[in-house]
């Protein structure tokens, strides 16, 4: 299978000479190109990759930013999903974006700005499924989303929680920690596996306009293997083996603005019953690529419409007892 290029892979040999920096989230205006693989104890191969849009369209105060995200065509080992039950998820999936989060300069995502845009998309959006779409599996994908999208704070801890993208490009943020935690979505819709980040920020060796962020970690979430695949927040029966695991992660950073350039590295989940999952993750920044936010795609559209050549009016045409009446100049 041909492997995706995105860009120039980080180099692993980095100065060890430590750099502070500060994120200037508001000359965010990128295009990142996401490839993801996963192999599981089979060595079977899941890839997905698609191109993700990321712009900050305000910036309310010295702390806290409005970006928009909108996530193009998702592409599932080289193709495009045609299954009915991957048609239904993207056609579900297209409804959040695009997506306007209020974050904080540390990283954090305060709030969904646009959550009532959201579920008027999505009530259109049902309506037509509804329409088109029957059978059991078509009737619980809509339940599963009309429960997600009821709240902001529900659509927030079910959907950005589990979206492997958002969860590593804004864990580098707080880079004013040295050590920090973060919770992988490995178990889709179930709680997320933490893991203990040791973070380092150094200069590059070649690229002096560049500052490589280094994350390793441990798994130290503490539950079973049991406790871990059902989503359950405590183990019932601690004397089982422990769940092993770790990430090895690099963000490469713009010097002038902190933003970051590419993301490569990977993880692993280690089960003592034999199973595992590795996510080996490439993100780059695609230069060539200026995203537009949705009100600038609104503009173009209009100024596109405008531009099209409007039909000539038809002439009247007049008849009587079948033959043409012509009248004179």
């Amino acid at each position: 299978m041909r492997k995706l290029d995105f860009g120039t892979s980080i180099m692993n040999d980095t100065d060890t000479k430590p750099v502070s920096f500060h994120i200037e989230l508001e000359k965010l205006r990128h295009t990142y190109g996401v490839l993801l693989v996963f192999l599981d104890e089979n060595n079977k191969k899941l890839q997905i990759h698609y191109e993700i849009e990321i712009i900050c369209t305000e910036q309310i105060d010295e702390q806290t930013y409005i970006l928009e995200l909108y996530k193009k065509q998702v592409y599932i080992n080289e193709k495009v999903p045609d299954s009915l039950s991957d048609e239904l998820a993207e056609r579900c999936g297209k409804v959040i974006y695009p997506l306007q989060l209020k974050v904080s300069s540390m990283g954090g995502i305060i709030a969904i700005a646009n959550h009532d845009q959201i579920q008027q998309r999505w009530h259109i959006e049902r309506e037509k499924i509804k329409q088109y779409y029957q059978g059991a599996d078509t009737h619980k994908l809509i339940m599963s989303m009309d429960s997600m999208i009821e709240s902001e704070q529900k659509l927030k801890n079910t959907y950005i929680t589990q979206d492997w993208f958002m969860i590593l490009f804004f864990s580098y943020m707080t880079t004013h920690l040295q050590q920090k935690n973060i919770l992988l979505p490995w178990i889709p819709y179930k709680k997320g596996v933490l893991y203990q980040i040791e973070q380092s920020i150094q200069s590059h060796p070649h690229k002096q306009e560049d500052t490589i962020v280094k994350h390793k970690a441990t798994l130290i979430d503490g539950r079973n293997e049991d406790a871990i695949f059902s989503g359950i927040p405590i183990s019932i029966g601690n004397n089982k083996p422990a769940v092993t695991g770790e990430i090895d992660m690099s963000y490469q950073t713009y010097k002038d603005s902190s933003i970051v350039n590419a993301i490569t590295g990977n993880s692993t989940i280690v089960f003592p019953s034999g199973k595992s999952k590795k996510l080996t993750i490439e993100i780059y920044h695609l230069g060539e690529k200026t995203p537009q936010t949705s009100e600038e795609r609104l503009v173009k559209e209009k100024e596109l419409k405008e531009q099209e050549p409007k039909p000539t009016p038809k002439k009247k045409r007049y008849f009587i007892f079948g033959k043409e009446i012509k009248f004179g100049k």
